[in-house]
């Protein structure tokens, strides 16, 4: 079988949205044990709804906004609100790397969830892919579980919550394909924070923060609002759009990568060989998922090599 590599936008579209949710982890990682989950999060979702109603009268579209407002919404509470705030929980007990690789099991939640719900279908290859991936986030796991005590409780846990959430992330992604097909990436991505925004006021209320937060907490709170959340959902939803659920999600493949060498650089987390190693077959499988690598023609008199 022939496969028709995506387009060029679309690998752009899906190497900016692994590098921008690489750095999402870091900035949680600095964040969160000032503001704590709620207040983070709720923080995060309000800026990045503000950024993009911004971006929506920019571009003229405005109007447009209440477009399949309830089903954005919805995508909102299951693809941000939740996740987000379990992310965070999660972020207080391990690294931003390690949090990240529990994080890449989302393609396959997707895909379980799509073929259960949606009756969806990936070619072989691209289920091999898959497979390859999977592979290369055990090797991570295994290789730098020295990053963090595995054995504690409070690690277990945070594995747990950070394992539930990428659930969510596949239960919204189908959410997304199914109802809100052929909408715009934008009107879609400003209806999601909306509704996270809407779900979390009362929580971020209460669980605000008494003492005073550092400049640093609330510059990488900013910016994960502004572009880890308003312009990386926007390349999220147009990915769904263009290449499909299951596909857009293989991103979080890629995610480690950044996200490790953005911890090394910024909080000294280590990086050994072994990770690097296996962050190179997280690639191949990426790659294979997402049709970068395509099957060449075999014929009956003549065998491409």
């Amino acid at each position: 079988m022939d496969f028709k590599p995506l387009a060029f936008s679309d690998l752009v579209d899906h190497l900016m949205l692994s590098a921008l949710w690489g750095a999402s982890f870091l900035f949680m990682r600095i964040a969160a044990p000032e503001f704590g989950p709620f207040a983070l999060v709720g923080l995060r979702c309000s800026i990045g709804a503000v950024t993009l109603i911004i971006l929506l009268w920019w571009f003229g579209k405005l109007k447009k906004l209440p477009e399949k407002m309830t089903a954005g919404m919805t995508v909102g509470v299951l693809n941000s609100a939740i996740p987000f705030v379990l992310l965070a929980y999660a972020s207080l007990s391990v690294t931003s790397g390690l949090l990240s690789i529990v994080n890449a099991l989302v393609p396959f939640w997707s895909a379980l969830i799509g073929w259960l719900w949606l009756r969806s279908a990936l070619t072989s290859w691209q289920s091999v892919g898959l497979l390859i991936g999977f592979i290369g986030v055990a090797l991570l796991v295994f290789t730098g579980s020295d990053t963090v005590a595995m054995s504690s409780r409070e690690s277990l846990l945070a594995i747990g919550a950070g394992v539930l959430a990428t659930t969510f992330y596949g239960l919204a992604a189908n959410f997304a394909k199914k109802y809100l097909p052929n909408t715009d990436p934008l009107i879609n991505a400003t209806n999601s924070q909306i509704g996270a925004t809407l779900l979390l006021i009362v929580p971020t209320l209460i669980w605000w923060p008494s003492h005073s937060i550092s400049a640093t907490a609330w510059a990488s709170t900013i910016a994960l609002g502004v572009f880890c959340t308003g312009l990386a959902y926007v390349l999220f939803f147009r990915l769904i759009e263009n290449i499909g659920a299951p596909l857009a999600v293989t991103v979080v493949f890629v995610v480690p990568l950044f996200a490790v060498i953005f911890g090394a650089l910024f909080l000294s987390e280590p990086v050994t060989m072994k990770m690097l190693l296996a962050g190179a077959v997280i690639v191949l499988g990426s790659s294979l998922a997402l049709q970068i690598i395509p099957k060449r023609k075999v014929n009956s008199t003549h065998r491409t090599v």
